[in-house]
């Protein structure tokens, strides 16, 4: 995954497995090589849980957590956030596909991190025909705040798709964590 703003691809600099992003605070976009990924992106408000998913290179999550949208929201970063720990009655999310979740374990060779991966797929999905594409802009924060001026770090995931299984309801993700620090 690619960090472009102005046209230029922003090197990054990295801790572990967290990239971190120097960005004015103006626009920019996400670039991924291959749109059947099928990318998506979560941001987080807090550290820890940020953290939590950040660590494991392999995530698997149930369809609940993908976010609606549409349009109207395609430019905007920061959407909802959200304890990823199956915590509060999630517990047992997982319990009607536990077979197809020890199967993804074996092919995979580890067992995926089970998570709540609040994230949204609206940023990748084209303006007219509604596919997904390969880069995702950004031009706003939130709903209602640009991302002109903005000053501070954002803790992103994008995730990619290694598979879904059942019927599409419980996905294998890649974890792709980022830290955006707008200067």
């Amino acid at each position: 995954m690619t960090v472009i703003q102005d046209g230029t691809t922003i090197q990054s600099k990295q801790n572990g497995r967290v990239r971190f992003y120097e960005l004015k605070g103006a626009p920019f976009r996400f670039e991924v090589p291959s749109a059947q990924c099928n990318p998506s992106v979560g941001v987080f408000l807090s550290l820890p849980d940020f953290h939590y998913v950040a660590d494991s290179p392999l995530v698997a999550t149930t369809t609940g957590f993908s976010m609606a949208g549409g349009n109207e929201i395609r430019d905007v970063l920061f959407l909802r956030s959200e304890n990823p720990r199956l915590v509060n009655g999630y517990e047992g999310i997982f319990d009607s596909v536990k077979k197809e979740y020890e199967a993804l374990c074996t092919e995979l060779g580890k067992c995926p991190l089970k998570v709540r991966a609040y994230r949204s797929y609206w940023n990748f999905v084209g303006e007219k025909d509604d596919t997904t594409t390969t880069r995702a802009d950004f031009k706003r924060l939130t709903l209602e705040k640009p991302l002109q001026g903005y000053r501070g770090d954002i803790p992103v995931v994008v995730y990619t798709k290694v598979k879904d299984v059942s019927g599409g309801y419980l996905s294998a993700m890649e974890t792709h964590p980022i830290v955006l620090r707008f200067k």
